[in-house]
């Protein structure tokens, strides 16, 4: 009999009650509120104040949710000019003549130091800190003074081989002040490991066909056209930083803290994988490590914050994504050259993983191309009290 149920088990029976009547208004109150639950995996808790067949029941949810993105003002979006890089005849020459310095069969001289119009393969060591961190290994540079840092060329004029010298590492005099900023002088040790002069290969069709084309004509045409997709991929790609940094700064609003936690924890395995971090973050002190985490989280929360700003616009203005449109692997050595893509995308690629994640790039550069379509475009050298 029921009764006697209820009379044996009544607390048992009281929590299943509770829960069916949560349950069923949860879904009422979502109808009527609109909010939706972050995903099929959140977890929904409830405290029931009070109920009663009579009165009712009285309870409080708690749930993570869908963020709240704010409306984005196209009218309100302004960008700095970018100014593309002029390709000329002497930027198809200088890469031609990389491609020759590539298949260079290469003469080594010893017994003299090292002079202008040499080759030479270093390694640079960073060294005010301890301990020392390796940045260069058996790196070859043309000592020019339109192909070498003054201050390295500087340092490395009548080096022999198995010298090492401590410099300062330091952008030349003309550079901005943003470069300036971002490449700070560093203590550094360099040593010589061997100095080379190049035997260049003839500019023919022999060459043109080991990177990728057949005949020497072609090479140069497509360089062309290749330098000229890098000047126009390097303006959009600077467009699109300034607008990231635009929707970051101007429309903040809330995120799921589980998405923010997944994210880094992500980042996190991905780094650990690495032997070279592995290394690295076994020198760091406590500090650095939490500073390295903090930055991490960062990351992820600005990487989180854009993607449901892009989704949100392209949702409203409908924007179609095509695997076709992801970038794909270079096909050629002279395309290799000129490729920065990190975000290949293979239509037959197993990992659901990546396929997200090239996803996920094609829908943020939609986005933020399509507001840097809608935004004012300031003159290089207008300046503002900002």
């Amino acid at each position: 009999p029921d009764a006697l149920i209820i009379k044996n088990f009544s607390a048992p029976v009281e929590e299943r009650w509770k829960k069916m009547i949560a349950d069923l208004a949860f879904l009422e109150c979502q109808k009527i509120s609109k909010i939706k639950v972050l995903d099929r995996d959140t977890r929904i808790s409830f405290d029931m104040k009070k109920f009663s067949p009579e009165e009712g029941a009285e309870m409080t949810y708690s749930f993570e949710m869908e963020p709240n993105v704010p409306e984005i003002n196209l009218d309100n979006i302004t960008l700095r000019e970018v100014k593309r890089e002029t390709i000329d005849d002497q930027k198809v020459e200088d890469t031609i003549h990389q491609i020759q310095m590539f298949f260079a069969n290469w003469e080594k001289i010893e017994n003299r130091g090292v002079e202008e119009g040499d080759t030479i393969i270093i390694d640079v060591d960073i060294i005010e800190n301890q301990p020392a961190e390796r940045a260069l290994t058996n790196a070859r540079f043309e000592v020019k003074e339109e192909k070498l840092a003054k201050w390295m060329r500087d340092l490395v004029i009548g080096m022999e081989i198995g010298e090492a010298k401590e410099g300062i590492s330091q952008v030349d005099e003309g550079a901005t002040e943003e470069e300036k900023a971002a490449t700070p002088p560093k203590k550094i040790l360099l040593t010589l490991k061997g100095i080379e002069f190049p035997r260049l290969p003839e500019i023919d069709d022999t060459l043109a066909q080991k990177v990728g084309v057949a005949t020497a004509a072609q090479m140069r045409e497509n360089i062309q056209k290749l330098l000229n997709k890098q000047a126009d991929d390097h303006v959009t790609q600077s467009y699109r930083q300034q607008i990231t940094e635009f929707l970051l700064t101007n429309y903040p609003f809330d995120l799921p803290e589980s998405s923010v936690k997944g994210e880094t924890q992500h980042r996190i395995k991905q780094l650990i994988a690495d032997p070279q971090f592995q290394k690295k973050i076994t020198a760091m002190t406590p500090d650095e490590r939490k500073e390295t985490i903090a930055n991490l989280e960062l990351q992820s929360e600005r990487a989180i914050r854009l993607f449901y700003i892009s989704r949100k616009i392209a949702e409203e203005q409908k924007f179609s994504l095509l695997s076709s449109e992801v970038h794909k692997e270079v096909t050629t050595p002279l395309e290799a050259m000129f490729s920065e893509q990190t975000d290949y995308y293979d239509e037959n690629e197993p990992s659901q993983e990546k396929k997200s994640l090239a996803m996920a790039r094609l829908l943020l550069a939609k986005t933020e191309d399509f507001l840097i379509s809608k935004a004012k475009i300031e003159p290089a050298n207008y300046t503002t009290g900002r």
